[in-house]
């Protein structure tokens, strides 16, 4: 499948609708299957998601019972995540792997001061990579690949 391009003239409250975190990732996702007629409701069904003159890339894949995200540097060979979230069905995070930069990022942008790895809010961890993402998709151009 051809690259195709998100036009940047896409208002946000179109794209990204005012939601609790669950809804707006499941929104966010299934707004950019359907703009380039991927079939997310089936398993095994992907996107990888490009931004043009970047070395960013979001890969979205549909598991049974499960949603995976992982955004980071596009690779030769794939991608070096720096976020990888695991959803349920009902778009719960139920797994959270993050690189010691992204995980700095959130806290900064969360007034965390230390890294307590007996509780993460992975609802709000979400919440933070959604927000990265809206605001990269409406400032670049994306490709989107299935």
């Amino acid at each position: 499948m051809r690259p195709t391009e998100i036009p940047a003239s896409i208002p946000e409250a179109e794209v990204f609708p005012d939601r609790n975190t669950r809804q707006a990732w499941q929104s966010f996702v299934e707004q950019l299957a359907a703009k380039f007629h991927i079939d997310f409701t089936r398993v095994g069904a992907q996107m990888f998601v490009d931004i043009p003159g970047s070395i960013f890339r979001l890969i979205v894949q549909k598991g049974n019972g499960c949603i995976a995200i992982a955004y980071g540097t596009r690779m030769d060979y794939g991608l070096l995540p720096d976020i990888e979230i695991i959803f349920d069905v009902g778009w719960a995070p139920l797994e959270v792997r993050y690189s010691d930069e992204f995980w700095q990022q959130f806290a900064f942008s969360q007034s965390i001061l230390s890294k307590n790895e007996s509780y993460i809010d992975y609802e709000a961890l979400a919440a933070h990579v959604l927000d990265k993402l809206k605001k990269e998709i409406l400032l670049n151009q994306w490709r989107v690949t299935s």
